[in-house]
């Protein structure tokens, strides 16, 4: 459910060449009076153009997108990476012994005064956040026993934190010794500083 309209806009996007291709076909076909030998790779040339441009505006947009535009310090978050859309800071965090990643959209401020009060708010509380997520993992690490993916709660990292709004927030963790098996890790949602959603990232 996580990903759903992700997934749906995903399957739009790499079904329009196909369905725009086989309707020039037909049209072609239907109107032009053309025959078959010569609509195909004419619609074949619509399908495969339209991946490439598809592909071509995919990549420029990421690119944009992760270009980072300038730098600030924060007091509490140190120092930030400025993007288009959002902003990265890697933070030490005393609790852990070790830096994280913490990121959230951009706004009028960099961080605005409620992500810098929210992250403080989670720094403050990192180990009973840290613990909640740990519980609502715990289904994941019991349906890997016995796999080449088994592993405990106690051995999920935190290495990033999203924050999306007011009280509410995503981390990701992941096993370290299983990062080439499942790359993706694990994520936990939460609101107010419960746990709404968590699980593997699909």
């Amino acid at each position: 459910m996580r990903n759903l309209g992700t997934c749906l806009l995903a399957i739009l996007l790499f079904a329009g060449p196909a369905i725009v291709g086989v309707g020039v076909g037909i049209w072609l076909h239907a109107s032009q009076g053309l025959p078959s030998k010569m609509v195909v790779p004419i619609m074949a040339s619509v399908i495969f153009g339209g991946y490439g441009l598809l592909v071509a505006g995919s990549f420029v947009k990421r690119k944009a997108e992760q270009r980072v535009l300038f730098e600030v310090d924060d007091e509490a978050l140190g120092h930030i990476q400025v993007h288009r859309k959002d902003w990265e800071a890697t933070q030490f965090v005393a609790t852990l012994n070790r830096k994280i990643k913490i990121n959230a959209e951009r706004g009028e401020d960099v961080p605005t005064p409620e992500q810098a009060v929210l992250w403080a708010e989670i720094a403050n509380r990192l180990d009973d956040l840290l613990a909640k997520a740990h519980r609502e993992l715990q289904k994941d690490a019991d349906s890997s026993s016995g796999q080449d993916v088994e592993f405990q709660t106690v051995e999920l990292e935190l290495v990033e934190v999203h924050l999306s709004s007011t009280n509410t927030f995503s981390f990701y963790l992941e096993v370290t010794r299983l990062r080439d098996r499942l790359p993706d890790g694990f994520y936990a949602d939460f609101s107010y500083f419960e746990v709404i959603e968590a699980g593997y990232v699909h």
